[in-house]
């Protein structure tokens, strides 16, 4: 049976090709979601030990991760976001 993942990912990034089967789903709607983001707006996803694919996306669409709260909810701030608002979980 022919693998026809490559072919659906078209040019999505090849983190996300790493992350087949491990919130795929998710990614792409982190992305999308990111797409529509205003500097200083925070994207707060939950952390998954072990899914670098999903720290690589949000770190090439230039977020970056600022300090986890208490409950272990990453926060991800965006590139126009100059101080750290803190993170609501």
């Amino acid at each position: 049976r022919k693998d026809n993942t490559e072919t659906e990912l078209g040019q999505e990034q090849a983190g996300d090709r790493q992350a087949r089967g491990h919130g795929q789903a998710t990614i792409r709607a982190l992305r999308t979601e990111a797409a529509g983001f205003a500097p200083g707006s925070f994207l707060v996803a939950r952390h998954e030990p072990g899914n670098h694919a999903m720290a690589r996306l949000l770190a090439s669409l230039g977020f970056k991760p600022s300090p986890t709260s208490a409950d272990g909810t990453l926060c991800w701030r965006d590139p126009g976001n100059v101080g750290h608002k803190g993170c609501r979980s």
